[in-house]
Order: structure tokens, then C-alpha cells, then sequence
């Protein structure tokens, strides 16, 4: 016999097995009724065989071993995905790093473009146009980088009901002891 309880037990028959298998696959929210339905066919069969088969080979607890099963094997599969690849923080920051570093490479080279425009009398003219939508990705690998990192360190701006608060100010808070002493000794 198995160590893993939902597999075929050397005292149950093929059929009280195969029964078991219709009944262990229907998930946690299964039933005899419905393991019936889909191994007879609603309406045939008779429901005593699977309540005995049930009973007799153990099927409530094994289901159960079997549930908790593939409930450990979805959270180990869960933690494999949240600490590989791209879910773990360290493997972004690698790959934002190789983008910033692969178009700070192309910024140098392809700042600016060179074009070929025909001109007022039919003459080519070569103009250079600015790469304004490689600069766009360039800030926004940086700006994907930073929040990765922990990001840059917002300003607070301190009011006091909406005016802002002048160079004389006194901060005190219940229960404290003042650093400095009111005649800056």
C-alpha cells in the first residue's frame, strides 16, 4: 500500500476505486450524490453502494489527506513563484538596471536622428530630429528603478490651515522634554 491514503488500497476493489477517484476529484465541496451522478449517471446506480464503499474504504479522511495535499503543493508552487523570476525584487532591479544601462547606451548614440526631408525645390535636406521618445523610455526605467529601490523621498510641504508656517516656530509635544532650553542655552 501507498503512504499517500488516496491511492488504491490493497482491500478495495477496482470499481469501489474507481468510484472513490469520481468522488476524491470533485473537490472539497464534494458529495456522495454528485460522485453518484457522474459514476452511474443521474438517476441510475444505486447510492447504498457508494455510502457503503465510502465507509468501508475510509473515503471522507482520505479526501481530506488528499485536499490538504494539493493545498501544500499550490503554496509550495506560490512560494517557488513569489521568490523566483521577476517576483522576487532583486531579479527586477537586475533587469531595470540592464534596460536603463542598455538605452543610456542608445541615448549616447541615437539622441539625436538624422532624417532626409525633401525641400521647397525638390532638394533633399538632411535635418536631425531630437529622440524624444527614447528619452521617454530612458526616464521611465529610471522612474520604474527608483520605485524598485524604494524610490525617491517625497517633499513635505508643512502648513498650518493653509498658510504657510513662518521661521519662528515652536514645536512642542505633550509629555516631552525640550532639547533646548527657551533661552537657546
Amino acid at each position: 500500500m501507498s503512504d499517500k491514503p488516496w491511492t488504491k488500497r490493497d482491500d478495495e476493489t477496482q470499481r469501489a476505486y474507481e468510484g472513490f477517484c469520481v468522488y476524491r476529484d470533485l473537490g472539497p465541496e464534494r458529495s456522495l450524490q454528485e460522485a453518484h451522478d457522474e459514476f452511474y449517471g443521474e438517476g441510475a446506480g444505486n447510492l447504498r453502494y457508494m455510502e457503503g464503499w465510502s465507509s468501508t474504504y475510509d473515503w471522507v479522511s482520505r479526501c481530506e489527506s488528499y485536499d490538504q495535499y494539493l493545498e501544500e503543493q499550490r503554496r509550495q508552487e506560490y512560494e517557488e513563484e513569489m521568490t523566483s523570476g521577476l517576483a522576487h525584487a532583486g531579479a527586477r532591479v537586475r533587469k531595470l538596471k540592464d534596460l536603463h544601462d542598455r538605452l543610456e547606451q542608445e541615448l549616447e548614440q541615437n539622441l539625436w536622428l538624422q532624417d532626409v526631408k525633401i525641400g521647397p525645390q525638390g532638394g533633399q535636406v538632411t535635418i536631425r530630429k531630437y529622440n524624444g521618445q527614447l528619452v521617454r523610455d530612458y526616464l521611465r526605467t529610471l522612474k520604474d528603478l527608483a520605485k524598485e529601490v524604494g524610490g525617491r523621498k517625497k517633499k513635505v510641504d508643512v502648513t498650518s490651515q493653509g498658510q504657510s508656517i513662518g521661521e519662528d516656530v515652536s514645536v512642542s509635544i505633550d509629555g516631552a522634554t525640550p532639547l533646548v532650553n527657551e533661552g537657546g542655552e
